[in-house]
C-alpha cells in the first residue's frame, strides 16, 4: 500500500508539471501571436524592411520555451505510462 501511495503522489506531481507546461505554452504562444514577425515573409514582399525590424520580433525566448515545454511533456508522458501501468496492476478488478 505504501508503494501505491508513493506512485499516486508522483503521478499527481507529474500532472502538476504538465499543467504548468500547458500554461506556459499558452503564455508563449499568446506572445508569439502578438509580437512575431517572420523575416522570410517580409523579405518576400518588402526586402528593405527586414533589416529595420527589432530583434525581439523574432521572439527567440518564446520559441525556446515552446521547445523546452515539448521535451518536458514527452518526459512526463514517458514517466506517467509505467506509473499508471503499476497502479493498474495493484487495483486490477476481478471478473
Amino acid at each position: 500500500m505504501k508503494t501505491t501511495s508513493a506512485l499516486t503522489k508522483i503521478l499527481l506531481g507529474l500532472i502538476m508539471v504538465l499543467l504548468m507546461c500547458l500554461f506556459l505554452d499558452f503564455l508563449a504562444l499568446h506572445d508569439i501571436r502578438n509580437d512575431y514577425v517572420s523575416a522570410t515573409v517580409i523579405n518576400r514582399f518588402m526586402p528593405a524592411t527586414t533589416s529595420v525590424l527589432p530583434e525581439w520580433t523574432e521572439t527567440p525566448g518564446e520559441w525556446s520555451l515552446i521547445r523546452f515545454s515539448f521535451v518536458v511533456k514527452l518526459f512526463v508522458a514517458g514517466l506517467t505510462i509505467p506509473i499508471v501501468w503499476a497502479l493498474r496492476k495493484n487495483y486490477r478488478l476481478t471478473k
